[in-house]
């Protein structure tokens, strides 16, 4: 199930999916953590509420599920921690907002919800002493979960409000639908134990300075180095990140202008590091291999523009401050 996961989820959709179904939020609050009971005191203030050291170390834990879109590198704990405390603000934040705009959430809506987690289930049927012994560890999951649902009620009022038009979901699509394979030398210096590295470096600055006049003459150039052609794999207008390449609007923009076969226009420059590129192949994909494209992933841009910009005001209008504990952890 996770390999599954790691499949088919990347960090774009997956931000997606924090604004309009929260999933990190729901297994904060669904989930069971091996935490449960420990950690006394507070993690955050967040106006007059407190925000507990146990919410934060379950967060966390229920967050490293997720570890392998972090990475491996030494910040990679950090930041799952600096997202869950964030998490969890945002989560408070927004609850009290909703409250104040007359957002209600009803007895028999908390007993529904209560009533259909798997975690208080046995056989599809609800178990009230599993729930009665979850309540033994964590007394306030009521009053968290009822803040869970308040949130979700504002974020389905946020998505209902974006009305997505016919022309823009006929760009998504032809943006998705049209997709390029690039091959790639990759202007750096390999392991060439007949040349040393200033030697190599210093005909890899030739070979950067030859293309712009003659570019036939720079990739036969790159070749006798021993510096070779890949491929990024398939991508679409719409990517922001070249496979194995890394950002440049400007070489997407230019590489669905050349025709098969062809070198690019210039040198292009991805994190330092420069690229001789040409198109293998570009093509339409079928309505059906592009399909999936709804309503609500269109306008996802723009309601992620809006709820940052908005968050970012929340948070200024109101009291924000870690425990001197978090603010160490996450320094």
């Amino acid at each position: 199930m996770l390999d599954q996961l790691k499949k088919n989820v990347t960090k774009k959709n997956l931000i997606a999916w924090l604004i309009f179904g929260a999933i990190i939020i729901v297994f904060v609050f669904f989930g069971f953590s091996s935490n449960m009971g420990a950690g006394g005191g507070y993690a955050a203030r967040v106006n007059n509420e407190l925000i507990s050291i146990r919410d934060f170390q379950t967060a966390t834990e229920n967050m490293s599920r997720y570890k392998f879109l972090y990475g491996d590198g030494p910040d990679a704990d950090k930041n799952i921690r600096n997202n869950a405390i964030n998490q969890l603000i945002d989560l408070e934040l927004i609850s009290q907002f909703a409250q104040k705009g007359g957002f209600r959430v009803s007895d028999a809506e908390i007993v529904d919800s209560i009533m259909s987690n798997e975690g208080f289930l046995e056989n599809g049927k609800f178990q009230r002493s599993n729930y009665e012994r979850y309540l033994q560890y964590d007394s306030t999951f009521e009053k968290r979960l009822r803040k869970q649902l308040l949130y979700q009620k504002f974020m389905k009022v946020l998505q209902s409000s974006f009305v997505t038009s016919d022309l823009e979901v006929e760009k998504a699509k032809l943006l998705k639908s049209n997709q390029m394979n690039l091959e790639f030398i990759k202007l750096e210096p390999t392991k060439n134990e007949k040349l040393k590295d200033g030697d190599v470096k210093a005909q890899i600055n030739d070979i950067a300075a030859i293309y712009a006049t003659n570019p036939n003459e720079a990739v036969k150039r790159a070749q006798g180095l021993g510096l070779k052609w890949e491929e990024t794999g398939p991508f679409t207008l719409e990517a922001t990140d070249i496979p194995k390449i890394g950002r440049n609007t400007q070489l997407i923009a230019d590489a669905f202008s050349l025709e098969r076969g062809a070198l690019g226009k210039r040198l292009y420059d991805a994190f330092g590091t420069q690229y001789i590129v040409r198109l293998k192949e570009k093509k339409i994909v079928t309505p059906k291999e592009s399909e999936g494209m709804s309503d609500r992933m269109v306008a996802y841009p723009r309601i992620n523009n809006v709820l940052v910009n908005w968050k970012k005001e929340i948070r200024e209008q109101s009291k924000v401050d870690l425990s001197p504990t978090i603010a160490r952890m996450l320094e």
